[in-house]
Parts: structure tokens; C-alpha cells; sequence
């Protein structure tokens, strides 16, 4: 894994928390790969993510996302600069299908446990029910065991009711309700 190694120093949070345990899946499911996209990136890969981030907005994300690809590219750049951002791609039948956006930090301001929180997670509508989200949230948690991290938390948004029933199946739970 390159890059740097996150500080628990951060403040990132999330609004459920599991200590999450995804045990092997009894469906068969197609062969996903999952890749690090860093500031480093290459223009395509960063392309890529773009796509799938203006994907994303048209679902659940702010309306003021920028208006092209390219202007996206080089807005996520900027924040893949950050230390404790990470982004993951996930492909599947050689196409980018999906991504997990994870931040680390303590779970709540006053204490020191190193938590991740999934910040965003995005699966093309035509690659959803054949292991992407599953691959994603595989790559989170190992990242957090790699980190030391002693929970897992989520940022759901509140009209995104696929999503908080994805979460919950896996066992998330409410912990706290943002207002905006």
C-alpha cells in the first residue's frame, strides 16, 4: 500500500458505527478488483473517479458538484492531497464500477481511538448486487485493521434509503443524526 499511514489525530465522523466482520458471502459473485486512487494518480484513473463521482451526485450527492469530468478531476485531486482521505476503485469486468471514499480520525472529538469512517460509497446502478459494495466495504475493513482502527463507521445520507438498508444488513446502526 502506498502512501502515508493516517494519524489518529483527525477528526472524522461518521453516522453509524459497527466493528465490522464480513464474513464469506454464500452467493457466487464475479471477480471484482479494488485499487487505491491517490493525488498521484494517473489522469485516467483520476478521469475514472471523476465519472463515477458526477455518477454519484445525480444519486445522493450535493447539487453544486462541478459541471464536467475534467473540472471534477481536479477537484478530487485537491482533496486526495489530504492525509486522511483515501479513495478506492472498485472494477469489475475491466470497467470502474464503483468507489469508497474513507477518512480516519477518532470517532468522537474528545477521544483518541483511531476509527475509519466510510464517507461515500458508490456502485453503478447496472454493477449493483454482484459484489461491488461487498469488495469495497472488504477494502475498508482491512484498511482499518491495517491502521489499528477499533471501529468502522458510516456517513449514509438521509435520502439514500438503498444504501442505509445495505448498511443495515451488514449490522450498522444509528449512532448520531446530523443536521444540515
Amino acid at each position: 500500500m502506498s502512501g502515508p499511514d493516517w494519524q489518529a489525530d483527525d477528526n472524522c465522523l461518521g453516522s453509524g458505527h459497527r466493528d465490522l466482520d464480513l464474513a464469506e458471502d454464500p452467493v457466487p459473485r464475479s471477480p471484482v478488483s479494488v485499487r487505491r486512487v491517490a493525488a498521484d494518480a494517473s489522469p485516467g484513473d483520476l478521469e475514472s473517479l471523476a465519472g463515477l463521482w458526477v455518477a454519484a451526485s445525480t444519486s445522493f450527492l450535493t447539487p453544486d458538484v462541478p459541471a464536467t469530468v475534467a473540472d471534477m478531476a481536479v477537484t478530487l485531486r485537491d482533496a486526495l492531497e489530504r492525509e486522511c482521505v483515501e479513495v478506492y476503485v472498485a472494477r469489475l469486468d475491466q470497467q470502474d464500477v464503483g468507489f469508497v471514499v474513507l477518512s480516519r480520525g477518532p470517532l468522537l472529538p474528545l477521544l483518541d481511538d483511531v476509527s475509519v469512517s466510510i464517507e461515500h460509497l458508490f456502485v453503478a446502478q447496472e454493477a449493483r448486487r454482484v459484489g461491488v459494495g461487498h469488495a469495497l466495504l472488504a477494502r475498508a475493513t482491512a484498511r482499518a485493521e491495517q491502521l489499528g482502527a477499533t471501529q468502522i463507521s458510516t456517513t449514509v445520507p438521509a435520502p439514500g434509503r438503498e444504501a442505509q438498508r445495505f448498511f443495515a444488513r451488514l449490522g450498522f446502526g444509528p449512532f448520531v443524526v446530523r443536521r444540515v
